[in-house]
């Protein structure tokens, strides 16, 4: 039996409320936690970012700590067969392994909750049809060790992209990233990806889990994002983009704060769910100049010139820089 602390309590009373009385603010819930400042990674290191630079989201300050021995995952609810699973048994299951980006919901324009990662794990369907779904559940409630919960409709549940991962680029899991167990649903925000997972029920009812209760969206899909990275060195301005279900197909660039735009050079775009990495010459400009970068996915779909805040269904919008170029 899960004990809550005076904190978990009153998370979880806050939420019950919340939609009626955050209803403009909720995006700093998300946005005050972990919430790193702009920084510059080496783009060669951007492709793929190590466990230390992947942005931590999490309801508590510390992670918790399982021990793998004594943990266990089990399957209830609406399932023919329940089952109960150790660490062990996890790791023994037949493995795969996909590039998949992740982004907080509550990441405003510009900002450095996003990163992309190479996980190893198992396909979520092959346990779910080994465990028996019952014809009448509808979505799949996930609960985790720091008493986070979310819920997922069963059918996105069961595309072949869809993993229960263990490995975090080739190394297990850390503490901070949910060790010993979590989901990777590509094309879904963060909140959707829960972490430190210990029971999967499935269910017939529209459940909805501690961020939904405050008032974000319960389907979580990733927006358009596009970002400006560093500064400008060498002529170049760089930077990152992804969408989700679909492939970023083109990158604009501004130089005059949106007054006329150049297209940019994509350098990776391994997948729809992977971000893209894109460049820009600015050739002999120089001055104060403000950078404003927007993408466009595969299906003609352009960022909104109009600046949303992330609540409650992410933010989207061109992202802008100034710059001196001496």
């Amino acid at each position: 039996m899960k004990f809550l602390n005076r904190r978990h309590f009153l998370r979880i009373s806050i939420a019950g409320i919340a939609p009626f009385i955050l209803p403009f603010k909720n995006f700093r819930l998300f946005s005050s936690i972990n919430a790193p400042k702009r920084k510059i990674i080496p783009f060669d290191k951007m492709k793929v970012l190590s466990a230390k630079e992947f942005y931590v989201q999490s309801i508590d300050e510390k992670p918790p700590k399982i021990d793998s021995k004594k943990w266990r995952l089990s399957l209830d609810g609406l399932f023919k067969n329940p089952l109960m699973l150790n660490y062990d048994q996890i790791r023994a299951r037949e493995s795969m392994t996909q590039m998949t980006s992740l982004a907080c919901i509550g990441n405003e324009v510009g900002g450095q909750q996003i990163g992309n990662a190479r996980w190893t794990g198992f396909r979520l369907r092959d346990l779910l049809e080994e465990a028996g779904l019952d014809e009448n559940a509808k979505k799949i409630i996930f609960y985790c060790e720091d008493i986070y919960s979310t819920a997922i409709e069963i059918q996105s549940l069961l595309n072949d992209n869809v993993m229960l991962a263990y490995v975090m680029n080739e190394k297990p899991l850390t503490r901070e990233h949910g060790f010993p167990l979590r989901l990777i649903i590509p094309g879904r925000y963060g909140m959707k990806n829960p972490k430190w997972l210990r029971k999967l029920v499935a269910t017939e009812e529209d459940y909805r889990g501690y961020w939904e209760n405050f008032g974000w969206s319960d389907t979580a899909e990733l927006q358009i994002i596009s970002r400006i990275d560093r500064k400008v060195e060498n002529h170049i301005v760089r930077g990152v983009a992804l969408n989700g279900k679909n492939k970023i197909d083109k990158i604009d660039v501004s130089l005059d704060g949106g007054k006329s735009w150049n297209e940019a050079n994509i350098e990776q775009t391994e997948s729809s769910y992977v971000w893209s990495l894109w460049n820009f010459d600015i050739g002999e400009t120089k001055g104060k100049i403000e950078v404003v970068c927007r993408a466009t996915n595969e299906q003609g779909e352009t960022q909104d010139e109009t600046k949303r805040l992330a609540f409650p269904s992410g933010a989207s919008a061109p992202d802008r820089q100034k710059f001196s170029i001496l």
